[in-house]
């Protein structure tokens, strides 16, 4: 799953989580993001082609195969988000 922004629209699949507060989305969303900042009203019905257009073009990446094998980015089970962050330069 994931999303993507081309000019001025958003495409987020369905079953990709998003936002900070990774919230799982159902089904595929299609934003403009100029008209429409708060990401409410879901295009997909209403434009067609660019959906499509926007859909192959996930798909076509997700077809990329790396060179080199990604590394484990996964947080260790017993890791705990600390309720304060201190960055240090």
């Amino acid at each position: 799953n994931g999303a993507m922004i081309q000019g001025q629209h958003k495409l987020v699949e369905g079953g990709a989580k998003t936002g900070l507060t990774r919230m799982e989305i159902a089904e595929d969303h299609l934003f403009e993001l100029v008209s429409d900042e708060n990401e409410s009203t879901n295009l997909v019905s209403t434009e067609q082609e660019k959906f499509i257009d926007m859909k192959r073009a996930i798909e076509s990446y997700k077809q990329i195969v790396p060179s080199v094998p990604r590394p484990n980015d996964a947080r260790p089970p017993e890791f705990i988000v600390p309720k304060k962050w201190k960055i240090e330069n």
